[in-house]
């Protein structure tokens, strides 16, 4: 005998299975591979063994198990990349976040910072900021101060540690590792490069 526990008390739910029973008829008899023989909580609702263990008992009527997974198939295949595209922050959020961003990258920003300046709570912001963008916030943030820095050491006079301390890098070494991985060559060679071509 199979028990399935719940965690909420005993509900009148037989009238709504039988009318759920009658709309889903057809369609739970042409889903006849959810069905397999040898799964053995199927075999159970078949034979009517199946029971509800909470603070009352109540026998289950066959086929439930079967119309579980059919509305965990209905309801579980919701397209969600459509969803994460109507989830996506409206563009003039966007934009304030953006121009926050590129006011205050000097400072040392928080998510919180940024998602405050949208309007927004940080998990909320994070989330449509990077299905709008495709990029999560602090990445954008990296590449936005690698760009800075990159018109900031086409002037000679600033050193790399004045360029990375002036665009909110904590040190030299941190900006040097980000600077490369986005841009793949280190600080000085780019502006050895940049120097060269103009």
């Amino acid at each position: 005998m199979v028990h399935i526990c719940f965690v909420f008390e005993y509900c009148d739910w037989r009238k709504y299975w039988r009318a759920f029973r009658r709309r889903l008829l057809l369609k739970v008899e042409h889903m006849s591979e959810i069905s397999k023989p040898n799964n053995p909580l199927d075999q159970a609702s078949k034979s009517g063994s199946v029971m509800v263990s909470s603070t009352s008992c109540a026998r289950v009527e066959p086929g439930l198990a079967i119309v579980s997974r059919l509305l965990a198939r209905e309801f579980g295949s919701i397209d969600r990349a459509a969803t994460r595209r109507r989830a996506s922050l409206p563009a003039w959020r966007v934009k304030r976040a953006i121009d926050y961003i590129d006011a205050h990258l000097s400072e040392q920003l928080s998510l919180s910072d940024i998602a405050q300046s949208a309007g927004l709570s940080r998990m909320h912001f994070a989330a449509q900021f990077r299905a709008a963008t495709g990029m999560r916030p602090h990445e954008f943030l990296l590449r936005r101060r690698v760009e800075r820095a990159q018109t900031l050491l086409m002037r000679p006079r600033l050193t790399s540690l004045d360029v990375a301390l002036s665009t909110g890098f904590r040190s030299q070494a941190h900006f040097t590792t980000v600077f490369k991985r986005l841009v793949g060559e280190t600080p000085a060679r780019w502006r050895a490069d940049a120097r060269g071509n103009s």
